[in-house]
């Protein structure tokens, strides 16, 4: 702050330098005092009303018989999160924000602090508002806040609408969000938010390693020219209830890969170009969430819908196929004392809705990933709090092939613990 302030003032000096030895009249001596009065303003602005929070957690993965996400089988602590945030008013109706992170969970993560969302925001009124630059995308009860350990019980969001293998494509778009309240007096409230804007992918990261994991491709870049949706809220008339609804295209997505050797009996040498596209990738979902003081009850439901084409070797192969994806969950949490809660979460996803029997696997259970869940959380203060979660699975639907060489177990277990400070 002590170099901007010297920064403004000498600004403000070399103006007046100028202006003096060009004989600058009456009003520019008026507009350079103006200039200077509004100095300390600006000063003040930016230096007191930023807010400055954060959070730092570490967390430890074990899973019996199967891989979830790294190298869990004997016990991991490849679990961490760091995360800083600035927010600052410029005036009454705009403001500034910034969040950089830094994440691991096993294979997925960041190595470096990273830019999470960067915005500035205008809210006209209750009805309008605008947020520009690096912004969260509300694709689900609770993307928006998923970074914030301490509003939540569980460990883990359930699985089945808030994957953590593909976070990247899920938290935030590079565009503009519209968002607004419209009063409906006897029948509640609607939050509405609509979005339009591209995303950033890297290759080595949740897309891209779902893409890998049928080892005939190596990834190389992962494109999307937009993404545009909308999401509502309804604040029902009766106290706590919540109800969303949302819709979100994304066009032009396309895997830019190379052939590995797998694809060599088929008579493709390795390293031959291939190119996976879909003209749009639709997702819908409803949502509610019910606030009743010390419970809590939620549920989702998610679908995503594409048609995939790829073609190899420049057009030696050509494949279609769907995709199509469903997920849904019900959680419940309960508050036992100020410091200590529970919950109990049930979360199913079938990653092809076409063979939900599993009857084109080879093993049916292949097919769906059912994910029975206990987590207890402990507030030690306002700040700190400690985790425990256990996770009893039947199915490998959203494991990956590459973490299995030797094949998988139908029924599986995972024990997580995770310890935050937020402040």
């Amino acid at each position: 702050m002590i170099k901007f302030r010297q920064l403004l003032w000498l600004l403000y000096i070399c103006l007046s330098c100028c202006l003096t030895t060009q004989a600058a009249d009456a009003d520019v001596t008026m507009r350079l005092d103006d200039m200077k009065e509004e100095i300390p303003n600006l000063q003040n602005r930016l230096a007191g009303d930023m807010q400055i929070h954060g959070f730092i957690s570490q967390g430890w993965i074990y899973s019996s018989d199967n891989d979830w996400m790294g190298n869990t089988d004997g016990g991991s602590f490849d679990f961490h999160e760091i995360g800083l945030n600035f927010m600052t008013n410029l005036s009454d109706d705009f403001h500034l924000g910034l969040q950089l992170m830094s994440r691991e969970i096993g294979h997925y993560k960041t190595d470096q602090l990273t830019v999470d969302w960067a915005y500035g925001d205008y809210h006209l009124n209750k009805l309008i508002g605008i947020r520009m630059g690096r912004v969260q995308t509300p694709v689900g009860m609770h993307n928006e806040t998923r970074d914030i350990d301490a509003l939540r019980v569980p460990i883990f969001l359930p699985q089945s609408t808030y994957s953590e293998t593909t976070r990247d494509v899920a938290t935030a778009i590079n565009g503009a969000v519209l968002y607004g309240t419209i009063p409906g007096g006897i029948a509640g409230s609607i939050d509405y938010l609509t979005w339009v804007g591209g995303l950033t992918l890297k290759p080595d990261e949740g897309l891209g390693r779902r893409f890998e994991d049928s080892g005939l491709f190596d990834v190389h870049e992962v494109n999307l020219d937009y993404s545009i949706g909308g999401v509502i809220f309804w604040n029902t008339p009766l106290h706590g209830l919540r109800l969303n609804g949302v819709y979100d295209i994304g066009r032009g997505v396309e895997i830019v890969q190379t052939t590995t050797a797998a694809l060599v009996p088929l008579g493709i040498p390795v390293g031959s170009p291939a190119t996976t596209t879909m003209d749009q990738v639709a997702i819908s979902g409803i949502g509610f969430d019910y606030d009743l003081g010390q419970l809590n009850l939620s549920g989702e439901y998610r679908y995503t819908r594409s048609d995939m084409r790829t073609v190899i070797a420049n057009g030696a192969i050509v494949q279609d196929e769907p995709m199509d994806i469903e997920g849904y969950y019900l959680m419940s949490a309960y508050e036992l004392t100020h410091k200590l809660a529970v919950a109990v979460t049930y979360s199913v996803q079938y990653p092809d809705t076409n063979d939900r029997d599993g009857s084109e696997e080879a093993e049916d259970w292949y097919a769906w990933q059912k994910d029975f869940t206990l987590s207890a959380r402990y507030n030690v203060n306002p700040n700190w709090t400690l985790k425990a979660e256990v996770h009893f699975v039947n199915g490998v639907g959203q494991l990956l092939d590459s973490d299995h060489p030797n094949g998988y177990d139908e029924n599986w277990q995972g024990y997580l613990l995770k310890t935050s400070y937020s402040f």
